[in-house]
Formats: structure tokens, C-alpha cells, sequence
């Protein structure tokens, strides 16, 4: 599910698609798993051993190239 493999200190209690996009506790999260979050977190979150607290909603309307957009935008925050 999730494209990495380095770890990090956990995080806390930030969600999994934060604790992914930072690189905290978990592998980050790979392009195919960011635009999975943004379009269908249920089926993300389905697959996390702790559920988040708050639920995510879905942005599954999207047009592609906005999707892509914003996918490229939040891989861009990551740390190296």
C-alpha cells in the first residue's frame, strides 16, 4: 500500500495520510497513494491498522489534471 521504506519517529495522533505526506512513522506515501487518498480515503483507510479519528473526504470529481497537480504540489512538501 504504501511506496516507501524508510522510517521515521512516530508522529502521534496525526491521521495516516499525514503521518505519510511527512515522512513521520510510516513510509511516505507515493503518488499512486496520494491521489488514492484524495480520491477514495475510505478504501486508504480501510487498509490502516488504527483508523484516524476524523474520517476524510472524498475529491473524486477532480479533473485529472488538477488531481495530478495537486499530487505533484503535496510531493513537493516532503523532506528529503
Amino acid at each position: 500500500m504504501l511506496c516507501g521504506a524508510r522510517q521515521r519517529k512516530p508522529s502521534g495522533d496525526l491521521p495516516g495520510p499525514a503521518r505519510q505526506l511527512q515522512g513521520h512513522g510510516e513510509p511516505r506515501a507515493c503518488a499512486a497513494d496520494i491521489r488514492k487518498w484524495i480520491t477514495s480515503p475510505k478504501e486508504m483507510e480501510a487498509a490502516l491498522p488504527t483508523k484516524p479519528k476524523i474520517s476524510m473526504k472524498a475529491y473524486a470529481s477532480l479533473k485529472p489534471e488538477d488531481l495530478d497537480a495537486l499530487v505533484a504540489y503535496l510531493q513537493s512538501l516532503k523532506k528529503s
